[in-house]
């Protein structure tokens, strides 16, 4: 956080009242709540937002949850789901297309 002249000026009061001793202390102030400001930023980023290492492992616990939720129907369907598959494959009947009966209604019967 950086404070501008007239905010110092207003904390600590005019540089002309004090002495030249004034502008150092004015920087120590500065220095001062700069810290401050950063201890506060850093304890609230601490409580409310976590560490780095938090957030990862909080992220990767839930990848890992979605991801067991996901197989557990997966697995319990998988063998439905093959034999149902292997019935369409299979089950072959045999049509003409829909468009060569069209064709054949409209035009009359398709010679090669």
């Amino acid at each position: 956080m950086k404070l501008s002249k007239n905010r110092l000026v207003m904390l600590l009061g005019p540089t002309d009242i004090l002495g030249d001793d004034a502008t150092l202390e004015q920087e120590r102030v500065m220095v001062m709540l700069t810290k401050i400001s950063r201890n506060y930023i850093n304890r609230f980023k601490q409580q409310y937002l976590g560490n780095k290492e938090d957030i990862e492992s909080k992220i990767r616990r839930d990848t890992e949850d979605q991801t067991n939720g996901i197989k557990q129907p997966v697995v319990s369907n998988k063998q439905a789901v093959i034999v149902r598959l292997l019935q369409l494959v299979c089950d072959i009947k045999p049509e003409l297309h829909h468009n060569l009966t069209l064709q054949k209604k409209f035009h009359g019967p398709f010679v090669v």
